[in-house]
């Protein structure tokens, strides 16, 4: 496994650490129901394009000259957190109240270990060639609404409409992820346990 650390991060940056494995993340898509009636996980940053099993295999669709994803001269690879903060909650809901055409049900959590050729890494999370989906959770909307508040605080603290966005309903139901992990054939967990179960599933290396 090749680790390559985000190019755009490199200040004062040490030697990216060795792994022996997957490196364990936690991460959230966007619930959208399809025209068949069936209900797939969608990405963040491609909303088109979805995940149609609990491993995915990473392509870059940039347009660039052709490579393997993930990059560290790209933007491609599977995204993950190393853990769900306000910031990663709050790119979250941006996600689901612009995805537009999608029938979005909410954003789900879920946990996810990643692999590949090459995998890098950067303070906030890592990108690699392949992921799986180890567990998933229907947000705890009371500790979700209190991140999404103090990351429109930050970035949009003049926005007249970022209170109301706050007050949508932006995250799925969990009888909404008990049908979506029935489908992806992975548990279910409260989201306080994320974290636990990725690690369970990969490492977190020590990047300070």
């Amino acid at each position: 496994m090749r680790l390559l650390r985000a190019t755009a991060r490199r200040v004062k940056s040490r030697p990216a650490p060795s792994l022996d494995g997957p490196v364990a993340g936690v991460r959230a898509w966007i619930a959208a129901e399809e025209a068949s009636g069936a209900v797939v996980l969608r990405s963040q940053v491609l909303p088109h394009s979805a995940w149609r099993s609990a491993t995915e295999t990473a392509a870059c669709g940039l347009g660039r000259m052709p490579h393997d994803a993930p990059d560290e001269r790209c933007e491609c690879g599977l995204y993950a957190w190393w853990r769900l903060d306000d910031t990663a909650v709050g790119q979250a809901a941006d996600a689901v109240a612009t995805a537009l055409g999608l029938h979005p049900l909410g954003a789900v959590l879920g946990a996810v270990m990643g692999w590949g050729e090459r995998v890098v890494l950067h303070r906030e999370g890592w990108r690699a060639g392949r992921a799986r989906i180890v567990a998933l959770s229907a947000p705890d909307r009371e500790c979700c609404d209190a991140m999404l508040a103090r990351y429109l605080a930050r970035v949009e603290p003049y926005a007249d409409w970022a209170a109301e966005r706050a007050a949508r309903s932006l995250w799925a139901s969990e009888s909404v992820v008990r049908r979506v992990a029935a489908g992806y054939c992975v548990p279910v967990v409260p989201q306080r346990g994320l974290e636990s179960v990725a690690r369970e599933h990969g490492c977190r290396p020590d990047l300070a």
